[in-house]
């Protein structure tokens, strides 16, 4: 794990807020799940990512190529054990006509990484298809309540209606 506690530390150093997303949230909340890379997500501009980068070998990738990924930018970058890094710049996804912004929010430290909110994910793995995932973190969700103004956030969005449907029965923080 030492190049990734590099890059926070590089990204941290220019004043870059990521979030870590994907199977590393998963893994973060205590399900048992295979690691094949590690996503972290930033909203900010390519080129402050790419200057806090400067002394890493990037490669830059097509950020579109799944119809439904909307991304600004995608770039890569290996681990200390080969594993792909991915670092994608405003993470959006097309649900039909609609763009949805996925936002780096920050959830909670693991490991002294800053990992995403569940609740974003739970509405990207469903957008994807991803049903397992969603799951998961439909179970996690279900059972600790989560920040009410993400999910009015969610349910003004053009989403599908089943998932706005799932949202609103979460519980939330407010109600405690």
């Amino acid at each position: 794990m030492f190049s990734i506690s590099k890059l926070i530390r590089d990204l941290e150093y220019k004043g870059i807020t990521y979030t870590i997303g994907g199977s590393g949230l998963l893994k973060s909340l205590g399900f048992p799940v295979q690691m094949s890379d590690w996503d972290f997500f930033i909203d900010v501009e390519k080129t402050e990512v790419l200057d806090a980068l400067k002394n890493w070998d990037i490669i830059e990738k097509p950020s579109d190529e799944h119809s439904f990924f909307k991304s600004k930018y995608l770039l890569e970058l290996k681990n200390d054990e080969g594993k792909p890094i991915e670092i994608i710049g405003y993470f959006t996804i097309k649900a039909g006509d609609a763009l949805i912004p996925l936002p780096a929010v920050v959830h909670h430290r693991w490991e002294n990484m800053k990992i995403a909110h569940p609740l974003v994910w739970f509405i990207a793995y469903s957008l994807m298809g991803r049903k397992q995932k969603a799951d998961l973190l439909k179970q996690y969700l279900n059972v600790n309540p989560t920040d009410k103004e993400w999910i009015d956030y969610y349910v003004r969005q053009s989403i599908p209606k089943d998932i706005q449907e799932v949202l609103l029965q979460f519980p939330t923080k407010k109600q405690q």
